[in-house]
This record gives structure tokens, C-alpha cells and sequence, in this order.
């Protein structure tokens, strides 16, 4: 009876040990089993995923003044998968919802990706780039992007000078009026787009005399930046006087990629004009025999004098004086002498008579009508 007492607590003892080690070794299997990760294979956790950032924008963000024939472009971290980038995952629009329609391309070798708009951004608008759903080359997790910037506004000129239609404009002195273009942007006159204003940017001029001939001026631009002008220099130094000038812009562009396709005006200059004569406006008590000159503001053509230059009685039936002999015309060109007197026997002029100098048709050496010109003196008792 003792032995079998004593093989029960035998048995007894060996099964609380078994029992110890099956706990442990169970403690240490599912120790194992969480520090291997092995809850990936839980149908109910989803695996958090690889993932990497846009890292590089152009545009910047708010940028504004921004070129309308400027492309937008994406810079990655990492190589992307290309069948995931569209123009839906890659969307180029105005405020308003507008897409701009474009071309992607990208660029492996710095992870990039170019928005080329077919047509070039409308000016003076925001828009809004969207990247979304573009997955990495791996189907790594991208984060969606979204930024805005704004177009320069609209290229327009902000002042013609002289202005269209006006008459009578200045061509040398204080207050002269050169041609030129005031705009409201940045002019792009750099390189060949320098060379190519003397093309898209030239005035003609038709002399009043002669309207059907019309030429175009010699000129050549200059373009200021300080005050966004562009003026165009008379080959000659001025415009002509008595002329009238048409004028002609096209086809030029802002350094924000804004065009001007087209601007037209036209102005006439003031006419030449006769600056003095002697005897002078209103003068009384002149010499019969007194020699009259005639001032002018600009070289004369002399062969215009004949029948455009004339001393005549002021009343009446205005009876003309002869001229003893041809008019002078001195080395200037500017001044011409008529000789009232030259021998002795030369009666000169009537005396106790008001006398009317008048200059109507004469025409300068640059084909410039002289505006009709009137003055009047009294000879002697």
C-alpha cells in the first residue's frame, strides 16, 4: 500500500512539471511570433506603405508675374511609375476650373516632370496645379501636391507719343515729340528680339506737298527699360515738318511672354514756318530803296521761290513789285535777299505805300511745305 502511494506522487509531480515547460515554451513561441511581424498575414491590419515626397516646384508657390508661355514642373524623390502620370493625376487650371490643355513629359535622369500648355496661359489669372495619384516605381505611396501661382498681366501700351490724330506736333526745340511707346511691362528687346523691332516697328511719313508719295522713315529703335519706352530715332535727327507720320507695332512681346499684335496711329507735324523779315511786322517809314530779307527755319529748295515769294501793294488790286533781278539765296539756304534798288536810275519802291511781304509755296530742302506766311510795313512819306 505504501508503494502505491508513493508512484502516484511520482506522477503527480512530473505532470505540474511538463505542464511548466509547455508554458514556456508557449510564452517564447508567441514572443517569437509578434517580433517576426508575422500579424502581416492578419486579414484584418493593413500594412502601413512605402511612401516618398514631391520634392521640387516650379512655379513657385504664389508666385506671381509668372511668364504665359511658361512650363509648370514636378520634381519627385524617387523614379516614378510613368503609366501613372497623365493629364488626369497631373492637372494644370484656372480658378474657374478652366484646364489648359498641354503636353507632359518627364525626365528620369532628375526624377521630373514637365506641364507644357499647348496655347500660352491666359494673362493676368491664377491657376492651380494639382499632382495627384502618381504612384512611385515601386507603387510607393505619393502624397497628393497642389499649388498656385498667377500670369503676368495682360501686355498693353500705356502711352503713344505723339498721340493719334494730333496736329501741329513739335519736331525740334523745347517740347520737341519724338515717336515712341510707353508699355506696361518689360519690354523683351534682348538678342534677336532686339534686331527684330527695326522690323515690327517703323513710321512713314507723306510730305503734305506731295500726298501721294509715301515713304518710309529711316529710323532705328531704342528701347529704355527704366521707364519700359520704346522710341524711335529719325535717322535725320527730327521728323519732318509738314508731314504726316503713320505709325506701325507689331509683333512684339513682354519678357513675361505677353504679345502685342498690332497698334497703329498716326500724327502731322507743325509746318515750317518763315521766322523774320526786314523790314519787320509793322514797321513804318521804311526807304524806298531798302533791301527785304526774308528769314527761313529751315534750308530752302531755291527753285520753289519762283512765284511763292512776293512784294506786293497791301489794298486795292495789290499790284506787284518786280524784282530787279533774281532773288539771293545765301550760303545757308536760310536767308533770301531781294534787292529793292540797284542802279541809280531804279525808282525802288512807292513811297507813302503799305506793302504786303508774302511767302506762299515755298518748299524746303527736305520737301517740307512752308506754311503761308504774311507782313506788312509802310515806306516813307
Amino acid at each position: 500500500m505504501k508503494n502505491i502511494e508513493f508512484l502516484f506522487y511520482i506522477s503527480d509531480s512530473i505532470c505540474m512539471k511538463i505542464k511548466n515547460i509547455l508554458n514556456l515554451i508557449f510564452l517564447i513561441s508567441f514572443f517569437v511570433f509578434v517580433m517576426m511581424g508575422c500579424t502581416s498575414g492578419d486579414p484584418y491590419l493593413d500594412p502601413v506603405p512605402a511612401s516618398f515626397a514631391i520634392v521640387k516646384i516650379e512655379p513657385q508657390e504664389n508666385q506671381q508675374n509668372i511668364p504665359v508661355n511658361q512650363s509648370i514642373k514636378v520634381t519627385f524623390e524617387n523614379d516614378i511609375d510613368l503609366s501613372t502620370l497623365n493629364t488626369r493625376t497631373f492637372i494644370v487650371s484656372t480658378r474657374r476650373g478652366e484646364t489648359a490643355g498641354g503636353n507632359i513629359t518627364y525626365d528620369a535622369s532628375i526624377k521630373t516632370a514637365t506641364y507644357s500648355p499647348s496655347l500660352q496661359l491666359q494673362e493676368g489669372t491664377d491657376y492651380e496645379v494639382v499632382v495627384n495619384q502618381v504612384k512611385g516605381k515601386s507603387g510607393e505611396f505619393i502624397p497628393p501636391s497642389v499649388f498656385l501661382f498667377r500670369t503676368a498681366n495682360q501686355f498693353e501700351t500705356v502711352k503713344l507719343t505723339p498721340r493719334d490724330g494730333a496736329i501741329g506736333v513739335k519736331v525740334a526745340g523745347f517740347n520737341r515729340a519724338d515717336i515712341s511707346v510707353q508699355f506696361n511691362e518689360s519690354l523683351n528687346a534682348t538678342g534677336s528680339n532686339n534686331a527684330m523691332i527695326s522690323t515690327t516697328f517703323f513710321a512713314q511719313e507723306q510730305a503734305i506737298i506731295s500726298l501721294d508719295d509715301i515713304n518710309v522713315m529711316a529710323s532705328s529703335p531704342v528701347y529704355d527699360d527704366t521707364i519700359k519706352t520704346l522710341s524711335l530715332k529719325p535717322a535725320s535727327g527730327r521728323l519732318k515738318y509738314s508731314s504726316k507720320y503713320y505709325v506701325t507695332l507689331r509683333d512684339v512681346e513682354s519678357i513675361h511672354g505677353g504679345r502685342i499684335d498690332l497698334v497703329q496711329w498716326s500724327f502731322t507735324t507743325q509746318q515750317v514756318r518763315v521766322n523774320a523779315t526786314v523790314p519787320s511786322q509793322s514797321t513804318t517809314n521804311i526807304s524806298i530803296t531798302s533791301d527785304i530779307r526774308i528769314f527761313f527755319q529751315e534750308a530752302i529748295e531755291f527753285n520753289t521761290i519762283r512765284g511763292s515769294v512776293k512784294i506786293r501793294e497791301a489794298f486795292g488790286i495789290q499790284p506787284v513789285f518786280n524784282f530787279l533781278e533774281s532773288p539771293q539765296l545765301l550760303p545757308n539756304q536760310k536767308e533770301l535777299l531781294i534787292r529793292t534798288k540797284i542802279q541809280a536810275s531804279d525808282p525802288g519802291l512807292k513811297k507813302n505805300t503799305r506793302y504786303e511781304i508774302l511767302v506762299d509755296g515755298v518748299v524746303s530742302t527736305q520737301n517740307e511745305l512752308y506754311q503761308k506766311f504774311t507782313s506788312y510795313f509802310t515806306t516813307e512819306p
